[in-house]
């Protein structure tokens, strides 16, 4: 499709070429009586032919960017940004070819409207990729100039100036201008200017933005030394995502040997986001001793499908077994029913997450909707219709506890789906069959008129404005709720202590981090305790 793509561009511009100017002229004309975007480019097309006309004509469509007033709107950014655009291209494809120097002028008076930015949200929008492209515009102008000018201090400069992040590709892509050594000499400059103003009580902006840049040049030269000094010359403690970064900076540009002198040590409590990085060092290294090491404790403190899988990745056959084993257990005693659940099925214990499921039925209260849909969903890719039946109980319960009546027509195409899962259930064990279910169902939302003439199949009539009243009383519905959570865990054997899971008071629907807390127990190979650093 791209070669295609690329054959008929190339088809088209020879077409384009072979027509005659007069043809195009008018062509052009009348595309410019239609749009004034398009009036303004072909009156610099026709300009182009005259170097100093054609400057005069970029440098008063560049004065009306100036003048623009300091406040305005996010919608006013959109067409700002066309004209930009505009005005970068014609600036290039029209002014670099007669005069590289004027065209770097106009560039360089461009980069200085970023004070249009000034107060606005997400940093500009639209116009942040404007600016960048400016940035390697300038760069390149700059090398096609021929100029004899100290081009390091002039992009330090503009760098400097920059008050809203428009003009990291200076740095960033700085390879375009700069050779090697040049680029090492200005990373010297910058850090001997940064810790000159260690000591200055009012440069911590300014030392700020020198690291920065050092950060941007380091990837440059491909230094992660540089890319470490860059974060010291501002936090003499780096923090576990700078140091990630130092690591994988190691990773691209020198070899995972270096970077674990960064890893050494303990990080308390993110201590999890170490063995991260070490997991990624030795994965480098295809080190699968100190791997296993990891990845074993790594499990034991935050069980979870994902570290699962990747110590087994790294187990023999005796120790995959016994890991496998202990799933179960391991899955019981997470905090997260719904780590507990992924853990079992990403193994395919699909029986024993059936079972913790039925064991701490009420923890699924606590989701929200998506969360249980997610669930459900992981149960429909290991086969259990059980496993489904039970969420989507959740998924009508909750529906009906919080009287929401545009979601009736959910709540029945869910019971709907609940009557062909039945019929691939072999059995529900200690919990209500399909038939008991419903008729619970009955008793226990029986004032839910709507969902229930729709569940018979007849219109829902007045009784609409009945549930939307249920609804609108916070206080009935945190009363029934309780009333009715107690109904279901004396009345249907679904009771089991949730406070692993739901707090006293409000119940917070959302997806619990996979956090965990697990009691110690004796592992397979090695011994016990942290990997030393």
């Amino acid at each position: 499709m791209e070669n295609s793509n690329h054959g008929s561009d190339a088809k088209g511009k020879e077409a384009l070429m072979s027509l005659d100017l007069d043809t195009v002229g008018r062509f052009l004309e009348d595309l410019a009586e239609k749009d004034p975007r398009i009036r303004e480019r072909v009156e610099a097309l026709y300009r182009s032919s005259d170097a100093s006309a054609l400057s005069d004509y970029l440098k008063e469509r560049l004065d009306h960017f100036h003048a623009l007033p300091e406040s305005l709107g996010f919608r006013d950014l959109f067409p700002l940004a066309r004209d930009c655009r505009a005005f970068l291209s014609d600036t290039s494809i029209l002014m670099a070819p007669l005069d590289a120097g004027v065209a770097l002028d106009l560039v360089d008076r461009f980069l200085d409207m970023d004070r249009v930015l000034e107060g606005l949200e997400d940093g500009g929008g639209p116009l942040q990729s404007v600016f960048g492209d400016a940035c390697d515009l300038w760069l390149t102008l700059a090398a096609e100039s021929g100029l004899a000018m100290d081009w390091s201090s002039r992009i330090l400069e503009h760098f400097l100036k920059d008050r809203f992040g428009v003009r990291v590709n200076l740095l960033r892509h700085a390879d375009i201008l700069l050779p090697a050594d040049q680029l090492e000499k200005l990373a010297e400059r910058m850090v001997s200017d940064a810790e000159d103003k260690a000591m200055d009580a009012g440069g911590e902006w300014y030392r700020y933005r020198l690291a920065m840049g050092l950060r941007y040049l380091s990837q440059v030269l491909r230094d992660p030394e540089l890319m470490a000094r860059s974060v010291t010359l501002v936090q003499s403690e780096p923090s576990p995502r700078q140091i990630g970064d130092i690591v994988q900076a190691y990773l691209d540009y020198e070899g995972p040997e270096a970077a674990l002198a960064w890893l050494a040590g303990d990080w308390g409590d993110r201590e999890l986001e170490r063995l991260d990085l070490l997991d990624k060092v030795y994965g480098a290294m295809d080190d699968r001793e100190m791997l296993f090491q990891i990845r074993r404790e790594r499990y034991g403190a935050q069980p979870s499908a994902d570290y699962l899988l990747a110590l087994l990745d790294v187990c023999d056959a005796d120790e995959k077994e016994a890991f496998l084993a202990s799933a179960p257990e391991t899955a019981r005693h997470t905090t997260s029913l719904y780590s507990g659940l992924n853990l079992l099925l990403s193994v395919n214990a699909v029986k024993e997450a059936e079972r913790l499921l039925a064991e701490r039925l009420d923890a699924l209260s606590s989701y929200d909707y998506t969360a249980v849909l997610r669930i459900q969903g992981k149960f429909d890719a290991a086969g259990s219709p059980l496993g489904q039946s039970l969420c989507f109980r959740a998924l009508v319960e909750g529906i009906l506890d919080e009287a929401r009546f545009r979601a009736y027509g959910k709540a029945v195409a869910y019971c709907e789906t609940l009557e062909v899962l039945d019929s691939l259930i072999s059995s529900y064990g200690d919990l209500p069959n399909h038939l008991q279910y419903l008729s619970w169902l009955r008793k226990t939302y029986g004032d839910k008129r709507v969902f229930w003439q729709r569940m018979d199949g007849h219109s829902a009539g007045d009784a609409e404005q009945e549930d939307w009243q249920d609804a609108s009383d916070s206080s009935v519905f945190v009363e029934k709720r309780a009333e009715k959570q107690g109904t279901v865990q004396g009345g249907m054997g679904y009771g089991h202590d949730a406070s692993l899971e739901v707090p006293s008071g409000r119940i917070v629907k959302k997806v619990p981090r996979e956090t965990s807390s697990v009691p110690s127990r004796k592992v397979p190979r090695g011994t016990p305790g942290g990997i030393a650093g």
